[in-house]
Parts: structure tokens; C-alpha cells; sequence
């Protein structure tokens, strides 16, 4: 994949929270001044990043931003993360800040709910190989994580773009969870959990 099509999915799938975040990190970081970027698109984003470090450069930095930010996965997708069956990552210590935000959570971050989505990001990750192979009902899943806003049609429609079910949890995992983040990781345990529990139930058992 180019860089610059890595770099953008990567900031397509920050919350608006984060997104904010990002920005503001970039031009701390980066001597990018802020009023440049504040209300710049995505895509404009991404080449004003290119063109201040080039394609072979642009990873990198872009990764610092995301861990600076607190989205351990993002940066993990920009150098090339869950290529293969060795893709589990440390989660991220410190802010616990993730991909879908933490600013409106009601102060859960340190509770029981941290727990869970820990859990299932643990579970997602260990799992990927088994979920790629095995889960047959991405439409309904997809369906579910629009419904709860995480995801837009678009990214609905690219991914059952693919023609076999494997295909497309492939693309939902490489292309929309991970680079989501943990709350999208989690949304996606619940979402198994209700339409493959005969699956879940195996391979919680393992």
C-alpha cells in the first residue's frame, strides 16, 4: 500500500476527538503550524505530511504523532502492523487514550470499562487468523458498528466490496479495526459475541 494511502486511512479512522488531537500534536511536534491544518481535510493532511518529509520518510513521524497522541494501534498500522499471524501489539500505557476518544466517557477510562475494551482488544488480536477464516456474518457486523456511529457506509461498502466472506472481515480487521483503535475492538468482540457466538464460545475455550 503507498504511504500516502496508509497515512490517510489511518487518520480516517480517528474519532473527531482525536483527530483534534492529532493535529494539535503535529504542529507541536513537527513545526507545523497549527492554523494550517486546523480545519484541513484528511487528504489535505496527509499531502501537506508528504511534502514536508517525503514518502519514504512520512511513516515515522506520522507514528510519533499517533503515540503521542495515545493510539498505539494507528502507529502499528503505519509501520506495517497485523501483516501476519505475529500482529498482536503491547497495548498503550500512560493516557489510555484510544482511537474513538476517551474525552466523553464519564471518567470510566480507569473502571470497569477499560477493562472490558482491554479484553477485547486482547481477544481480537490474539483471535485475527481464526476471525478471518471463520466468521461468516460481516454484513450484520458492519450493520451493528454503523448503528452505534463507529464506521460510515462508505467504509461499510469497502468492505464488502470483497467477494468472499474472508475477504471481507480481512479488509473490516486491516483496514477498519485496527486502525480504529480499542474501542472499535471492542465494539467488534460484541458485535461476535451476538452474531458468531458458536465461534466466540470456541475460541474463548482455547
Amino acid at each position: 500500500m503507498a504511504v500516502d494511502d496508509r497515512i490517510l486511512r489511518a487518520l480516517d479512522n480517528l474519532s473527531a476527538n482525536d483527530l483534534d488531537k492529532f493535529k494539535y500534536q503535529l504542529s507541536t511536534l513537527h513545526n507545523i503550524g497549527f492554523g494550517l491544518i486546523e480545519k484541513e481535510s484528511n487528504i489535505a493532511m496527509t499531502q501537506r505530511i508528504i511534502n514536508k518529509f517525503g514518502s519514504e520518510n512520512a511513516i515515522a513521524p506520522t507514528a510519533k504523532v499517533f503515540r503521542a497522541i495515545g493510539v498505539e494501534v494507528g502507529a502499528t498500522y503505519l509501520e506495517g502492523g497485523y501483516a501476519g499471524q505475529g500482529g498482536v501489539i503491547a497495548a498503550g500505557t500512560g493516557g489510555g487514550a484510544s482511537a474513538a476518544g476517551t474525552g466523553d466517557t464519564g471518567g470510566s477510562a480507569s473502571g470497569s470499562g477499560s477493562t472490558q475494551t482491554e479484553a477485547g482488544q486482547r481477544f481480537v488480536e490474539k483471535h485475527q487468523l481464526d476471525l478471518i477464516r471463520r466468521v461468516t456474518m460481516v454484513e450484520p457486523i458492519l450493520d451493528q458498528l454503523r448503528c452505534e456511529n463507529l464506521i460510515n457506509g462508505d467504509k461499510c461498502h469497502f468492505v464488502m466490496a470483497k467477494p468472499t466472506p474472508r475477504g471481507q472481515m480481512s479488509r473490516l480487521l486491516q483496514d477498519v479495526i485496527y486502525p480504529g483503535g480499542r474501542d472499535l475492538m471492542d465494539a467488534l468482540y460484541r458485535s461476535l459475541e451476538e452474531n458468531e457466538p458458536a465461534i466466540m464460545r470456541d475460541l474463548k475455550g482455547k
